[in-house]
């Protein structure tokens, strides 16, 4: 739910018990658009491409999408949601996601134990799981688990649990500046390739 008055104000902060989001088709953009996923879980098998803009996934009860005057975007989930819908990820990525120039935003704020995996990067069967931002930033930001096996290629990548893990399988993670891993309060556990020429790769735990 997104009041008329809010719209009107440009005061974008969706709330309520919204469902299940699944995009399985090709969406896209022009330079420096944003699309938003704003739900309860979601999914995306297809693919979302957004060249100098941003791609947002926001999962939560109480999500608040700021776009400032310069144009930068910010995500804010209030509220954690419950898991009533039998799902076992809040928001699970098999697709391809890519905004060349711009910035993907993934966040979650379940409860730790509700779900599986807040954030699920989970390769397909019949493609590999893939988010690029050549040139921008991959942000993922969790209260429970980050599960990610797909490919990652972007200028810095970050990954925040505040009370899960981080587990990484993917091929590979490339960066031209940095990698930043954090886990609060859990462990990370990674297999994969890391290569940062440019920058440096923090691991934090």
């Amino acid at each position: 739910n997104l009041s008329a008055t809010d719209f009107l104000k440009g005061d974008y902060q969706f709330s309520g018990q919204g469902g299940f989001l699944s995009n399985e088709g090709r969406i896209t953009g022009t330079n420096a658009d944003l699309v938003a996923f704003v739900a309860n879980a979601m999914e995306n098998k297809g693919t979302i491409e957004v060249p100098m803009g941003t791609v947002a996934l926001a999962a939560g009860n109480t999500v608040t999408v700021g776009i400032s005057a310069d144009g930068l975007v910010s995500i804010g989930v209030d509220e954690s949601t419950a898991n009533t819908m039998g799902l076992s990820d809040q928001i699970k990525n098999t697709g391809t996601i890519q905004a060349n120039g711009g910035k993907v935003m993934l966040t979650a704020k379940a409860i730790d134990g509700l779900f599986d995996k807040a954030i699920n990067i989970a390769a397909g069967s019949n493609a590999t799981s893939a988010i690029v931002a050549e040139d921008g930033v991959v942000e993922f930001v969790a209260r429970g688990d980050i599960f990610n096996e797909g490919t990652l290629k972007a200028a810095d990548v970050k990954m925040t649990s505040t009370e899960g893990d981080i587990e990484v399988r993917s091929p590979k993670i490339e960066v031209t500046r940095d990698v930043t891993l954090t886990s609060d309060k859990g462990d990370l556990d990674l297999d994969t390739v890391m290569q940062a020429p440019n920058g440096s790769i923090y691991l934090n735990a």
